[in-house]
């Protein structure tokens, strides 16, 4: 028989009943961690007082569930509280139940990934366990990297992360692209940045260098065309150290001479009356 639990604020001791000793039928031998806190020590007034504040009531009471029964139901979790339930299994040294999971979110991880792609990438890059996990999602994302760069969240990603998704060779974006997302993103982490680059002071792209400096190195400029470089980049040029701009100087210069000719060549035709 499934015991009866008492939900309490997530930071107070969460307690169930033993139901007149039937709490036996637990299959502790699932994991260390319960046959080690499910002890004489544990037990008040006829509960088990379990304090575990960073284990939410709802994740413990289908934890629970499942040592009682066998079974797990997590449908109904969102990708974010799937993720914490994983990483609280593998914490509470339950393989089945933490290898289950893992099946679970890769068989769904299209769903996941559309609705929180910032949020479980991030989750999964900070825990060290689920290295083949964070892998599985980021050969995703560097597949169909509009999953994660159009994504609402995007401007929400850590620096370290998007750093690492920028250094994989197998991120299906151009490098234009890469640049404006950068941008996008580097105004999102500084609000006093005016979204109006043409107003800013020295100040103000000192500021803006700080932040993209580590990924600066990342672009690969001279797949970038002369037209996208003037149009897009030159208005933020002055985060560009010297020697860089000193390097694709050439090809910006043939794309002002050649704006420079079709402007004339329009002038004379027109002079013409054609």
């Amino acid at each position: 028989m499934f015991p009866a639990m008492t939900m309490t604020d997530i930071s107070q001791p969460m307690a169930f009943d033993l139901v007149g000793g039937r709490s036996k039928t637990l299959n502790r031998s699932i994991s260390e961690y319960f046959n080690k806190i499910l002890s004489a020590e544990s037990v008040k007034e006829g509960k088990y007082i379990i304090k575990e504040p960073n284990i939410s009531p709802q994740i413990f009471y289908i934890i629970l569930k499942y040592l009682y029964t066998d079974k797990v139901d997590i449908v109904n979790l969102s990708g974010t509280e799937i993720l914490d339930f994983i990483i609280i299994s593998d914490g509470l040294m339950l393989r089945k139940l933490t290898k289950f999971t893992e099946h679970f979110i890769i068989e769904n991880h299209h769903q996941f990934l559309r609705n929180d792609p910032v949020g479980i990438i991030q989750t999964l890059y900070y825990c060290k366990a689920f290295i083949n996990l964070l892998e599985f999602f980021m050969d995703k994302i560097c597949s169909e990297p509009e999953i994660l760069f159009n994504s609402d969240k995007f401007i929400q990603l850590s620096a370290p992360l998007l750093e690492n998704i920028l250094l994989r060779d197998d991120l299906n974006l151009n490098e234009i692209e890469i640049w404006e997302k950068l941008i996008k993103w580097g105004l999102a982490q500084e609000q006093s940045l005016d979204q109006d680059v043409s107003k800013w002071n020295k100040d103000d792209f000192n500021i803006f260098k700080r932040i993209l400096y580590k990924f600066i190195p990342l672009i690969r400029f001279y797949e970038i065309s002369s037209k996208d470089y003037f149009h897009k980049i030159k208005p933020y040029e002055k985060i560009l150290s010297k020697k860089l701009r000193n390097n694709i100087i050439k090809k910006e210069d043939k794309y002002i001479k050649e704006v420079a000719y079709e402007f004339i060549f329009y002038i004379e035709i027109t002079e013409i009356g054609i």
